[in-house]
């Protein structure tokens, strides 16, 4: 499906303008270069809150500041990589970030690269956030419900439209960073356009 006709279809599907939606992806491109900072090995999540006065607030799973970066262990029963119980989620890191710096984040919206876990589910409804936008589906999904009854609007933009050019060498970071700025720099001439004519005006 062409990306211009999935969007049109996610914007009916949320009630919310193509616009919101095309500037929802741009937001979750950036989420997955906030995960490269993750030191976990099995999964690298990336989040933030962009709160009602346009303020980001990165975050992304890993471990306390000081303590060790190990965020996983080998289970000697199957092989496989598991996260330790002291794990600290992006969204979390992001809130504890705006405690400490005192950034209200009410009615604010989480982006982030993959849905929330059962940890990040209670502190985006402890928060008010209003809204949360992800990519990726979590394997645990059953507490998406509850942030919704708590009047969470949950919007999934699949990674195929997120990055259309999957697949391709496009989809290296030094390309992300590059279309970010590409289209930050028209998101911003076309606000300078609108504020230079309402001065004239």
């Amino acid at each position: 499906m062409p990306q211009a006709e999935a969007i049109k279809q996610l914007a009916q599907k949320y009630n919310v303008s193509e616009k919101q939606i095309q500037t929802d992806i741009i937001y979750l491109r950036m989420c997955f270069i906030f995960a490269e900072q993750s030191k976990a090995k099995r999964l690298k999540v990336g989040e933030f809150v962009l709160t009602k006065q346009g303020i980001i607030v990165p975050g992304y799973n890993g471990t306390a500041p000081g303590t060790s970066n190990e965020c996983e262990y080998v289970d000697p029963n199957t092989g496989n990589l598991v996260s330790y119980n002291h794990i600290i989620c992006g969204l979390q890191n992001g809130i504890y970030k705006a405690a400490r710096e005192g950034i209200p984040l009410v009615d604010g919206t989480g982006y982030s690269t993959d849905s929330p876990c059962p940890r990040c589910g209670p502190a985006a409804i402890s928060v008010n956030l209003k809204r949360f936008v992800y990519c990726r589906q979590y394997r645990i999904i059953d507490h998406l419900p509850i942030m919704e009854e708590q009047g969470i609007q949950i919007c999934h933009i699949p990674y195929e439209i997120v990055f259309p050019e999957k697949g391709s060498q496009e989809c290296s970071t030094p390309n992300i960073k590059k279309s970010l700025r590409q289209t930050w720099q028209s998101m911003w001439k076309q606000k300078s356009m609108k504020l230079l004519k309402k001065m004239r005006s």
